[in-house]
This record gives structure tokens, C-alpha cells and sequence, in this order.
């Protein structure tokens, strides 16, 4: 219900989509038409009669429902906004979390879109299904070639009634076209390497081996091979079950068929050579608990857009937006050029205007071009706001540097009045990043005026 859904949002005015909405809420459970209604729709629909807007009774049904705020959503919210919609979000439905899960996985690994994931839905659907938890009890569907290694209690084997491989093509050389009377044989020609079955096959392929031995060493060379995967492919098969084993095959009459070779072998039509002993027991595999499931009762989804509340920049002061700003321009300069391009990028971002971005310009200025900060302009290694882990803490420097002379610096900006607090901070990063430096840094707070800047500085 919930993809069909998804499906009637991509082309809500097609008929053949809202009918499948109303089939599958239908099967799902929540019957929102009636079933006389239901017939009628479906009788109406080729005609096209006029009967009431879909969109109307839908709505009517799931009044939660609007696809305004559908379309803004991802993928998983938008999965978990239809559960909702539907009412379908309040009970543990091991189908409904495996679709929300393959709609995350597909939403993080390849595309958000919901066009995107309809389509590949259309082409996987009938792939896609829930696995069940190793140990607990559950019929499980695997290939042959799955399979290997594995063991069951019991184990079903249908559909036995495949027949050997098709005879593969091979190039072959042109040893036989003296015979053939050509006077330029080709340098190779693709050959079938079927021999038949029936006995005027078996005597072409004695001639054959007489004119053309190359070919008859192929063919027979091909008929082992495929014998022998087949024989391996039985041995997967048959060896899985440690207890039943039970195989559904046909009474197939077409030579070379598996279902042929199973009715000669329980008709007691083999032969076996030699003398049957007991070689040794077959170890019982180790026995495992099984795991006890219980199924959750509810499933906890709850619509989050009425608690949660985003900020933005028109909830700052002008004073704090000009000091913000301030912060965001020195993380993008490294060198004195990159000054204009970090202050033009801080005040847009900000939206400042007249004396508040004059304001920005000014105390970036006097950063950059003051005499006591050119050295730090200089330094050869600049990390702008990047996150240093030290043991379990994340510390964030506004400026660490390493100097031409060789050793490392600190800087934090303020823009407020000093502070006994801003210099515990920086000392604190500078014990941090001792151990990881090798030596301590030496620590300077910068204090931007409107006037003038304000340096306090520790260590060289």
C-alpha cells in the first residue's frame, strides 16, 4: 500500500494508479472503499466514468495525509510519513521495516529521489524480502551453489528434474578441409560439440573419429566435463540434510535427464561395483539454542516537525552576528590575499548590511595587516578551525600554526572584553597539543577593537 502510494504521487491523475492504491489498502487491511465501491471503480475505470475525485477520497480517508509536505521529504521520512498516514505505523510490521530499511540503504548508498527508487523498486521488488535471523526457525530458500557448506535439519530438494548442459561451441582448426575439397580452408570454424543419443548418432560419431579425431576428443572431452559438474551439483545437493532429505522430482522419460537417472536409482537400476563397507560415522554438526524471538507489539514512529525548531541568523544580535562573522572570515584566511574573498564570503553568508558589515571589514583588516600578526601570516603550516582529537576530547583552535622559525603558535579571537576564562581555554589547548606537537605552543588571544587590536601572549 505504502509503494502504491509512492507510485500515484509520481502521476496522481492516472487512473490505473489510484486504482492500485485502493487494491493494495484494500489487501493491506485498511479498506478505506467499500467493496461495492471497489468494484464499481474498477468497472468505471475503462470507461472513464465520471465519479468522485480520487484526490477527495483519498484525503477523506487519510485526513493526516498532505502531499505538500510529502514532497519535501527523503525517502525514509517520507516511508515512515505514509506508515503514518495509513495507519499502518502502530504495529511491528516485519514487512513495513524492511521496506523503511531498504528505503535508508537506498536513499544513503545511491539516490534520494523518490522517481529514482520507484523505478528500481519496479525492476527488484520481487527480490527484495526479509531474512530471518540465524538460528531461529524458518524454512530458508537457497541455490545449490548457496548452499555449499551448509547443513539442515531437513531439507527440501524440488524442482530435480533439470537435464545436462547443452553441448558447448568450440573453435577448431581446419585439419578436415583436404577432405572437404577447399582450396582455402578458413583458419578456424565454430563447432557444436553434440554427439546425439540415438544410434544413427552414435554411428556418425564413429565416422567422425575416423576423419576427424580432433573433434572427437573434444566432444568426448565436453561430455566429461559437463558430467562432472553435474555430478558435483548432485553432491551439493544431496549432502545438506543431516536428517530428511526429501526430493520432488518428475517422471521424466528424455534421456540424460535427472529425473530420469532418480526413477532408475529408487527402481533399484543401479549397479554398484564392488563391495559395500562401512568406512566410518558421520560426525553429528555441534547443536546451536535457537534463538527466542519476540515480536515488538507497536512501532515506535512519531511525526518530529512539531518538536523540532531550527535556528538561523535572524535570531542574532548585531553584535553577535559581527563577531560570528569575524570568526567565519579568519577561518578562511591562511596568507594576507585571502583577506577580501574570506570577508565578501562572511558577509554574505550573514547577510550584513552598512555599518555592521563596514564593521566586519574593518576589524579583519586590522587582524591581518597589524605588525605583531605578521608572522603569524607567514607561517608555513595553517590549520583555520580544524578539529584536534587529544585522548576522549575534541579541541577546535580558532588559528594553530606552525612558524618559520619552526615552532607552533595558538591563536584564539575574541571580540568581547578580556576575560580570566579565554585564557584557561587556550592554555588548555596548548596542554593538549603538547604531547602531540612534541613541545608546547605558545598561546596568544587576540582581542579585535573597533579602534584598535589587543594581543596577550604566553610562551615564545
Amino acid at each position: 500500500a505504502i509503494v502504491a502510494v509512492m507510485h500515484w504521487m509520481l502521476a496522481p491523475a492516472i487512473e490505473d494508479r489510484q486504482l492500485q492504491v485502493m487494491l493494495r489498502c484494500h489487501d493491506a487491511g485498511i479498506g478505506w472503499v467499500e467493496q461495492d465501491e471497489l468494484v464499481e471503480a474498477c468497472m468505471a475505470l475503462p470507461g472513464k466514468t465520471n465519479r468522485q475525485p480520487f484526490n477527495r477520497l483519498f484525503k477523506a480517508a487519510f485526513p493526516e495525509f498532505d502531499e505538500h509536505i510529502a514532497w519535501k521529504l527523503g525517502l525514509y521520512e517520507l516511508g515512515e510519513y505514509l506508515a503514518r498516514c495509513l495507519n499502518l505505523a502502530y504495529e511491528s510490521n516485519p514487512f513495513i521495516l524492511r521496506l523503511l530499511d531498504t528505503l535508508q540503504s537506498y536513499a544513503a548508498n545511491k539516490l534520494n529521489r523518490l522517481e529514482a527508487f520507484v523505478n528500481q523498486w519496479n525492476i527488484d521488488k520481487t527480490r527484495w524480502c526479509i531474512s530471518a535471523p540465524e538460528g531461529q526457525e524458518a524454512v530458508q530458500l537457497l541455490t545449490i551453489h548457496k548452499a555449499k557448506g551448509l547443513e539442515f535439519p531437513m531439507v527440501f530438494f524440488p524442482f530435480a528434474t533439470w537435464e545436462n548442459k547443452r553441448p558447448n561451441l568450440s573453435w577448431m582448426d581446419d585439419s578436415w578441409a583436404e577432405q572437404m575439397g577447399m582450396s582455402q580452408p578458413p583458419p578456424a570454424t565454430l563447432v557444436n560439440l553434440s554427439s546425439g543419443n540415438s544410434k544413427e548418432a552414435e554411428q556418425r560419431h564413429k565416422a567422425l573419429e575416423f576423419a576427424w579425431p580432433a573433434l572427437s576428443e573434444a566432444i568426448k572431452k565436453d561430455q566429461a566435463e559437463r558430467a562432472f559438474d553435474d555430478c558435483n551439483l548432485l553432491y551439493v545437493a544431496m549432502t545438506r540434510a543431516v536428517d530428511v532429505l526429501m526430493i520432488y522430482t518428475s517422471d521424466a522419460s528424455r534421456t540424460g535427464s535427472f529425473g530420469l537417472w532418480m526413477k532408475a536409482f529408487m527402481e533399484g537400476q543401479h549397479a554398484l561395483q564392488g563391495s559395500v563397507g562401512t568406512v566410518g560415522e558421520r560426525p553429528s554438526p555441534p547443536t546451536r539454542p535457537l534463538l527466542t524471538a519476540k515480536r515488538l507489539p507497536f512501532m515506535h514512529s512519531s511525526d518530529w516537525t512539531n518538536r523540532v525548531r531550527l535556528a538561523s541568523h535572524k535570531s542574532l544580535t548585531e553584535e553577535q552576528a559581527i563577531g560570528d562573522a569575524v570568526h567565519v572570515a579568519m577561518e578562511g584566511i591562511r596568507t594576507a590575499a585571502d583577506m577580501q574573498l574570506a570577508v565578501d564570503a562572511a558577509i554574505h553568508q550573514f547577510k550584513l548590511q552598512g555599518e555592521a558589515a563596514t564593521k566586519v571589514k574593518a576589524l579583519v583588516n586590522q587582524a591581518v595587516t597589524h605588525p605583531s600578526m605578521q608572522s603569524f601570516m607567514a607561517a608555513t603550516e595553517v590549520y583555520c578551525e580544524r578539529p584536534v582529537m587529544v585522548g576522549k576530547q575534541v579541541f577546535r583552535p580558532d588559528r594553530l600554526m606552525k612558524l618559520q622559525d619552526g615552532k607552533w603558535a595558538i591563536i584564539d579571537y575574541k571580540t568581547g572584553q578580556p576575560d580570566n576564562k579565554h585564557g584557561k581555554q587556550i592554555a588548555t589547548y596548548a596542554d593538549a597539543l603538547e604531547g602531540l606537537l612534541g613541545n608546547r605552543p605558545s598561546t596568544h588571544l587576540v582581542y579585535l577593537r573597533s579602534q584598535h587590536i589587543d594581543i596577550i601572549s604566553h610562551g615564545n
